[in-house]
């Protein structure tokens, strides 16, 4: 038997992704303020997130084992050679840096409350 911990871990991990849509849900709810256009913009949220469920395994299929598929452009590189899955990683790692620094460059936060809770601010 397992401990309690161990035993909550699959759970935990079945419910991650709810934490991002419920993080997606106010990202949107702080960039469209008007109460009337708030419903269009919440039915985007799935058509993104069936076209990243989509595209995202289709961009690391075609990037991964890239000595192997691309032998003109990555056949010389031993780290490529060596690991083959960390060029699909390097994308997706530069993609989620260039989101993280729009958001944090761009996005207005109207309500500092809840990041002086939890000393975020000052």
């Amino acid at each position: 038997m397992g401990t309690l911990e161990s035993s909550e871990l699959p759970v935990r991990s079945a419910l991650f992704p709810l934490t991002e849509l419920s993080l997606i849900a106010q990202v949107v709810a702080e960039l469209v303020p008007q109460k009337e256009l708030q419903p269009m913009a919440f039915s985007v949220m799935p058509l993104v997130w069936s076209i990243g469920s989509v595209f995202g395994p289709i961009l690391g299929g075609a990037l991964a084992s890239p000595a192997k598929r691309y032998p003109k452009l990555f056949g010389e590189n031993e780290f490529l050679i060596r690991f083959p899955f960390a060029l699909p990683n390097l994308v997706a790692a530069v993609l989620f840096c260039i989101g993280v620094t729009t958001g944090v460059l761009f996005l207005r936060v109207r309500e500092r409350r809840v990041f002086l809770k939890i000393g975020l601010t000052k």
